[in-house]
C-alpha cells in the first residue's frame, strides 16, 4: 500500500516536471519566434517607407503645380527666351538697351532679368552682387543708393572683339531699374518674365510691388534663382500660381539621380525644371561635356514639368535645333537673335519680324566648341 502511493507521488512529481519544462521551452520558442518576426517585419517597413515616400510627394507637388498650369500652358512651343535681357555679343546684360532690342527687333516669348535692390529699395537689374563686372563701379548694389548707381556706364565692359575696342562706352547706357522693364513688358501682352532674384530678403517687397504694378495675377510672371538660400525664400512667398525653376543643388540631385536610374527615387517639387545643355561655361575652360539628353527631357516630362534648357551652348544654332529636337520646352540664350530665328523655322512662322540689328549689327559667325561649326 506503501509503495502504491510512493508511485504515485512520484509519478505526479515527475509530470509537474515535465509539464514545467515543455511550458518554458514553449514560452523560449515563442520569444524567439517574435524576436525573429520582428526583426524582419522592421527592415520591410522601412522597404515599403521608402518605395511610397517619392511617389506620396510627387503627388503632394503635382496637386500644388497644378494652380501653375495656366502660366504654363500658354507659353510658345518652345519659348524663346532672351537670358539677362540679351548679353554676350548681342549687347550689354540686364540693360534697356538689350531688352528693347529683344522685345522689338527680335520679338522673343520670355525676358529673363536678375533683380536686386539697391539700398535705398529700388529694384535693380544687375547678375553679379559687385558692380565692377559689368560697369565702371565699385561696391556692392545692396551698399548704394539709386541715385548714384543711375550714374554708372552699363555698356563700360561691351566689347565685340575681346576687348580690343569698346563701342557702348560713354553712349549712355546705364543700370536698369525692373520699373523700366515692367513698363517695357506691359506694352507686350503676351511676353512672359522671369526673375531671377540674386539678393536675400527681397521677395515680400518684390511680391508687393508685383502686385501694385498689376503683373502678380497676369499669368506672365516666372521665378527662379539659383542659389539654394535664395530659391528657398522664393518658394516660401511666391503665390501658388506662379512657376519656379530649381537651385542648382537641384539641378545636380537630378542629374546625377538620371545618370545612375535612381530617377524614382527624385520628387520634382518646383514647378518647372531647368537642365544645362552641357558643362561648358560651368567647368574649367575648354571642358565641355554634353548633358542634356532626351530620356531626361522625357524623364521630366512624365512628371508634368516643362523643361527648360540654359547655358553657353544656347547661343548656337546647332545646339538649338538638338535641344529642339529632345523636345524642350524652353530655350534661354545670350543670342536671342540667332535662337529666334532658329525657333520661328521649327515653328514655321515668317522670318520677317525678325529686324534685329537697327542700331548695329551683332556678328553671326562663331564657332562652337562641342561641333566645330560654323554658325
Amino acid at each position: 500500500k506503501m509503495r502504491r502511493v510512493l508511485q504515485k507521488t512520484f509519478s505526479a512529481s515527475l509530470f509537474n516536471k515535465r509539464k514545467r519544462m515543455s511550458s518554458s521551452s514553449y514560452s523560449t520558442s515563442s520569444a524567439g519566434g517574435s524576436y525573429l518576426s520582428l526583426s524582419y517585419t522592421i527592415p520591410l517597413l522601412l522597404v515599403v517607407v521608402a518605395l511610397a515616400a517619392p511617389k506620396i510627394a510627387q503627388h503632394f507637388y503635382n496637386k500644388r503645380q497644378e494652380k501653375c498650369r495656366k502660366t504654363l500652358s500658354s507659353l510658345p512651343q518652345p519659348a524663346g527666351a532672351s537670358h539677362r535681357g540679351g548679353g554676350g555679343l548681342f549687347g550689354p546684360e540686364n540693360t534697356l538697351y538689350s531688352v528693347k532690342q529683344s522685345l522689338y527687333d527680335v520679338g522673343v516669348d520670355i525676358i529673363e532679368i536678375d533683380v536686386q535692390r539697391s539700398k535705398d529699395g529700388v529694384f535693380v537689374l544687375n547678375h553679379d552682387a559687385e558692380l565692377a563686372h559689368t560697369t565702371n563701379g565699385e561696391g556692392f548694389i545692396k551698399d548704394q543708393n539709386w541715385n548714384d548707381l543711375k550714374k554708372l556706364d552699363a555698356g563700360y565692359f561691351y566689347t565685340l572683339d575681346q576687348g580690343k575696342t569698346y563701342p557702348l562706352r560713354g553712349t549712355g547706357i546705364g543700370l536698369c531699374t525692373l520699373d523700366e522693364v515692367v513698363d517695357e513688358i506691359k506694352k507686350h501682352p503676351k511676353t512672359f518674365l522671369y526673375l531671377d532674384i540674386k539678393q536675400g530678403g527681397i521677395m515680400p517687397d518684390l511680391i508687393s510691388y508685383l502686385d501694385q504694378k498689376s503683373l502678380l495675377h497676369s499669368n506672365r510672371i516666372i521665378f527662379g534663382a539659383v542659389p539654394s538660400q535664395y530659391n528657398r525664400e522664393v518658394m516660401r512667398y511666391k503665390p501658388d500660381h506662379i512657376p519656379c525653376t530649381p537651385d542648382w543643388i537641384t539641378v545636380v540631385l537630378m542629374i546625377i539621380s538620371l545618370k545612375l536610374h535612381l530617377s524614382y527615387f527624385m520628387p520634382i517639387k518646383h514647378d518647372m525644371v531647368g537642365l544645362p545643355y552641357s558643362t561648358g561655361g560651368f567647368l574649367a575652360a575648354g571642358t565641355s561635356l554634353k548633358i542634356l539628353s532626351k530620356s531626361m527631357v522625357d524623364w521630366a516630362h512624365s512628371r508634368g514639368r516643362k523643361v527648360m534648357v540654359f547655358g553657353p551652348d544656347m547661343n548656337y544654332d546647332v545646339c538649338v535645333a538638338d535641344a529642339y529636337r529632345m523636345g524642350v520646352d524652353g530655350i534661354f540664350s545670350d543670342r536671342p537673335d540667332i535662337m529666334s530665328k532658329r525657333l520661328r523655322q521649327i515653328r514655321g512662322e515668317p522670318l520677317d519680324h525678325l529686324n534685329v540689328g537697327k542700331t548695329w549689327q551683332p556678328p553671326l559667325t562663331q564657332i562652337h566648341p562641342i561641333y566645330s561649326t560654323i554658325i
